[in-house]
């Protein structure tokens, strides 16, 4: 099973996608900000980091240069932003734009473990669920 860190300063998001991958059959541990997460991922042993990018104290680049200075920088970590410009950054694997289709953020997910483990030599199924392609992601649909 992998294991999937989130981070984000707006706890309805957190939650709502640690909802949406545990029905996926993801571990799913999550931070309320950055600093939250720095400690989290010290301590834990995460196969996925998913980020917000603009946070505030530090932002979602600066998380992602921690995980890719760490002893396990070939852990896969995904952005998210409203802002584009805030998506030009390389660093990581994948970057998604807020808001997002629910599923189509799932699907994304998958993809990167998918690829990755196909590198490997290791064969998935996949997962099917009933989730609702029509929920959107973003902030400021959740306030």
């Amino acid at each position: 099973m992998k294991n999937i860190l989130i981070i984000d300063d707006q706890k309805e998001v957190l939650n709502l996608l640690r909802l949406a991958l545990s029905t996926y059959g993801f571990l799913v541990e999550i931070a309320q900000g950055s600093l939250e997460g720095v400690k989290k991922f010290d301590c834990g042993n995460f196969d996925m980091v998913i980020t917000a990018i603009n946070m505030s104290k530090h932002s979602g680049n600066e998380v992602c240069e921690y995980v890719r200075k760490s002893n396990t920088p070939n852990i896969k970590v995904i952005g998210m932003s409203e802002d584009l410009p805030a998506l030009s950054d390389n660093q990581f694997d994948k970057i998604i734009q807020r808001p997002f289709p629910l599923k189509k953020f799932l699907e994304q997910v998958q993809d990167i473990f998918r690829e990755n483990d196909k590198r490997k030599g290791i064969k998935i199924k996949p997962h099917k669920t009933s989730l609702v392609s029509t929920v959107y992601i973003s902030a400021s649909s959740i306030l």
